[in-house]
């Protein structure tokens, strides 16, 4: 369904107002009131598009990790090392409009991330490790994407001071060990 102009004017500043408010305060202490004052809307106009906070974080955590899985589908990674690298250059590029979003929650939503990633990842560790039947990889994959989800969570809150190619690096030499320990064990 196409929304007009106005509704996605509106949804935006709404959105815009609650990254501020996240930026100062944790999600359970921000108020629909507080939005709609920033936001300089009434509250009818935030319940038309919201039930409330946490119906927009979650509508705004379910975009952002479908913009993420959409760059994801649209390239071919050869290996996993470059498929970490792009989730981390998108994370870089979004920047300062996801940050608050991807540390409101601790590693929760990192981790959400890493695992609604599994489509696109499991047949890069499937290439990796053809010995290995679907669901041992499986098992691998949500292991693995534990650790990095959590090595990622540090990074936004360490303010992404390492570029994401020697993070890349470090996922995927982490991940390989456990790959390399399990398959020799």
């Amino acid at each position: 369904m196409k929304t007009d102009a106005r509704t996605r004017y509106t949804k935006k500043i709404i959105r815009e107002s609650f990254l501020s408010l996240l930026r100062e305060k944790p999600l359970n202490r921000i108020t629909v009131k507080e939005i709609c004052e920033r936001s300089e809307i009434n509250r009818a106009t935030f319940y038309r598009h919201y039930q409330d906070c946490f119906d927009l974080q979650a509508q705004l955590e379910a975009d952002f990790a479908e913009k993420l899985r959409s760059a994801l589908r649209s390239d071919n990674f050869k290996n996993i090392e470059v498929f970490y690298l792009h989730i981390l250059d998108f994370l870089k590029k979004s920047g300062e409009s996801c940050l608050p979003l991807l540390t409101a929650r601790g590693a929760a939503f990192p981790t959400e991330l890493f695992l609604s990633c599994q489509r696109e990842a499991l047949p890069l560790l499937a290439r990796n490790c053809p010995q290995l039947d679907a669901e041992t990889l499986n098992l691998l994959y949500h292991f693995i994407s534990q650790g990095c989800s959590g090595l990622m969570s540090y990074w936004f809150q360490s303010g992404m001071k390492e570029p994401p190619e020697t993070v890349a690096h470090f996922m995927t030499e982490a991940g390989n060990a456990v790959l390399e320990h399990y398959i020799h064990a």
